[in-house]
């Protein structure tokens, strides 16, 4: 799975497609998922895409790009929750990183 992951220029929204990609059984990505970071997989995949959707608000410049296009973008089809979600686990809105002045190359997550 991790390999997998590490391969993909993109994050995986779907837990069906991450096992069918990583050759395994779901209860078994998901016991490994849940012993290493507590938690299930589609909550990781999602914490992996909200990650990913705050290193590219931060790179990315205003005037080419908006909150909801890097969103849907990621599979947040929902722009309301998305920001709610996200202000809870970065402490701010998407919109608000968006104005950030732009820092130089900021790595994924999680990067292998």
């Amino acid at each position: 799975m991790f390999e997998y992951l590490k391969a993909e220029s993109e994050p995986v929204s779907s837990v069906g497609q991450l096992c069918i990609e990583a050759g395994i059984n779901e209860r078994t990505l998901e016991r490994a998922v849940r012993a290493k970071f507590d938690c299930t997989v589609q909550s990781l995949l999602r914490r992996l895409r909200m990650h990913e959707a705050r290193r590219r608000l931060l790179l990315t410049d205003r005037q080419n790009s908006s909150v909801t296009e890097i969103a849907y973008e990621l599979g947040f089809y929902d722009c309301g929750r998305f920001a709610g979600d996200y202000r809870r686990q970065f402490g701010e809105l998407p919109s608000h990183t968006l104005k950030i002045p732009k820092a130089g190359a900021i790595e994924p997550l999680f990067a292998w």
